[in-house]
């Protein structure tokens, strides 16, 4: 991945250097993207727990519907595919002999 970023900063740094407008929408789209990472989790984590301390069972079957749809998983997934950094695993340091 990091060769490929390599490869790909020239062209960028050209591009946004002939058009500034793509470094401003670059901009913005970080940060888009740091508010939603930012706000999806904890939003999730409110509803399940007012879904909790009602006494109706009707919102916890309709959470369940809702969390279970193929749509929210579709959703998910790509939120976390495109919203995610994927860091290369880290080698686990050797003992000193």
């Amino acid at each position: 991945m990091e060769q490929i970023l390599e490869f790909l900063k020239p062209f960028i740094e050209s591009l946004a250097g002939q058009h500034g407008i793509i470094a401003q929408v670059l901009a913005v789209l970080a940060s888009v993207v740091g508010i939603a990472r930012t706000l999806i989790k904890p939003i999730r984590d409110i509803a399940k727990e007012v879904v909790k301390l009602t006494k109706t069972t009707k919102d916890d079957e309709l959470l369940a519907k809702v969390e279970g749809s193929k749509w929210v998983a579709l959703i998910a997934w790509v939120v976390d595919y495109l919203l995610s950094i994927k860091l290369p695993a880290k080698k686990a340091p050797e003992a000193i002999k």
